[in-house]
């Protein structure tokens, strides 16, 4: 049986910690209040816990990013192919707003913006490219402006999804035959934790044109990607607002 009884003060303050006595033996009862070693730990523990959070989110993103990224490349790529079969791309065409032109036909779009404007159909007036550097969108009037040596202005379309891509068709192309076999070309995109997955992503009916997406809207980062980590600023295959030597 335990007896409880008030120690007496030894440490000078006026407080008396509470013992139990049992069999001769006094036992004190232990302070409720955490040490600093307790709370170090604990401080740890939540840093670690919310660090391994913020690695989940980004792979979820990135998954959903690159998901994005391919339903895009498949609805130009699709509506590019009925272009070929109809004929219509055997002859080039003057500029990137001619080929729209035609484009719009098969591509839904809700808003189209010309090279003057371009900045109209992206949702950010300045990207993060993989160099660090801020970019104005507006710059970006000519396939210069964006990596490519095609020669021609760009145009900036909005798609029926939301997602922006600023596209330039390459004028010095000698033309598809509408007979050429379509071939599919699948890509490798990443997925999170350093992984890729395979998806169907376009065609050679789509070799004359090149693009850059933002695949999720308004939400930022409004990024290239940066080290190896992708974002939200998706290149169909060589476009990119980093600046490169042509």
């Amino acid at each position: 049986m335990l007896k409880k009884v008030k120690a007496a003060d030894f440490s000078g303050k006026g407080k008396s910690d509470t013992i139990y006595i049992k069999s001769g033996f006094a036992l004190r009862k232990k302070s409720s209040g955490l040490t600093l070693a307790e709370v170090f730990a604990v401080v740890v523990v939540i840093g670690l816990v919310v660090f391994g959070l913020s690695i989940f989110v980004s792979n979820i993103s990135e998954n959903a990013d690159s998901k994005r990224q391919a339903d895009i490349a498949q609805n130009v790529t699709q509506a590019v192919e009925k272009m070929q079969v109809l004929g219509l791309l055997e002859t080039p065409y003057q500029d990137t707003d001619a080929f729209v032109d035609e484009l719009q036909r098969y591509l839904k779009v809700l808003q189209r913006c010309d090279s003057s404007n371009i900045a109209a159909c992206w949702p950010a007036d300045t990207v993060t490219t993989s160099d660090g550097s801020t970019y104005n969108v507006s710059d970006a009037k000519t396939g210069l402006d964006i990596g490519l040596d095609y020669g021609g202005n760009n145009v900036g379309l909005v798609l029926e999804d939301g997602s922006s891509i600023i596209l330039c068709y390459n004028t010095k192309t000698e033309g598809i035959d509408a007979l050429e076999r379509i071939v599919p070309i699948y890509a490798d995109l990443p997925i999170g934790k350093g992984k890729t997955k395979k998806f169907a992503y376009t065609s050679s009916a789509v070799k004359d044109i090149d693009f850059i997406a933002d695949v999720n809207g308004a939400k930022d980062p409004n990024s290239e990607p940066i080290d190896g980590k992708y974002y939200d600023v998706r290149s169909f295959r060589n476009a990119r607002f980093t600046k490169t030597a042509n």
